[in-house]
């Protein structure tokens, strides 16, 4: 059990960084693509992939075991890490690009600096709530035990109040971003609600019986 429960772990700490890194190349081809300036710069590639992808993908390699995982069938030898996580996985980033893009292009507007702001503050919820969907690659959000690691959601909530602090006070200007306003997070707050619905529907396309 204890092994079994590490290796799904592994899985669940690929699947958390490479859809959310694939995600964070292809919004940067999508704006050369289309000439658009890139919707991130370097230290806010840093950040994220340091403070936000950093503590709650840690956390998830202590998540418990889930409750069933003894009942599953032995994986064979020469099945693949990422068997079964593939589609949801390509689907994923594909959605996240996406959808960051299209938040970049409506808030530049508003200006490059905000728009960019905009847009990190969205990549950061997206990817937080897509730390919630790694907590189980087939079953639902919904029917599992999301408060079963303390560190996770510990993790989650300092990496949201690190994000307001910086978007909110003076310290801004370090991550070369500027302050925004509580209607400024819709869009943000969307693309994290929105990370959570588009993977449920693909558990519940792809893992029916499981989910």
């Amino acid at each position: 059990e204890e092994g079994r429960g590490i290796y799904e772990n592994i899985r669940k700490f690929l699947f958390l960084l490479l859809s959310c890194n694939v995600a964070e190349v292809a919004l940067a081809f999508l704006a050369v693509v289309f000439g658009l300036p890139l919707p991130l710069l370097a230290i806010h590639l840093l950040y994220i992939n340091l403070a936000t992808d950093g503590l709650p993908a840690i956390a998830l390699g202590v998540e418990p075991p889930e409750k069933d995982i003894m009942k599953k069938k032995p994986r064979l030898k020469k099945e693949s890490i990422f068997h079964g996580m593939k589609i949801s996985l390509l689907l994923f980033s594909l959605y996240l690009s996406l959808s960051l893009f299209a938040i970049f292009a409506i808030s530049l507007p508003y200006g490059l600096e905000k728009a960019r702001t905009i847009t990190l503050v969205a990549m950061v919820f997206a990817e937080l709530a897509n730390v919630l969907n790694a907590k189980s690659i087939e079953k639902s959000l919904f029917k599992i035990n999301i408060f079963n690691n303390k560190w996770l959601i510990l993790a989650i909530i300092w990496e949201i109040l690190l994000i307001l602090f910086f978007i909110s006070t003076e310290f801004s200007s370090f991550l070369k971003i500027v302050r925004l306003s509580a209607a400024d997070l819709v869009l943000p707050v969307l693309s994290g609600v929105g990370a959570i619905a588009f993977v449920e529907i693909i558990k519940f396309l792809i893992f029916r019986k499981s989910s």
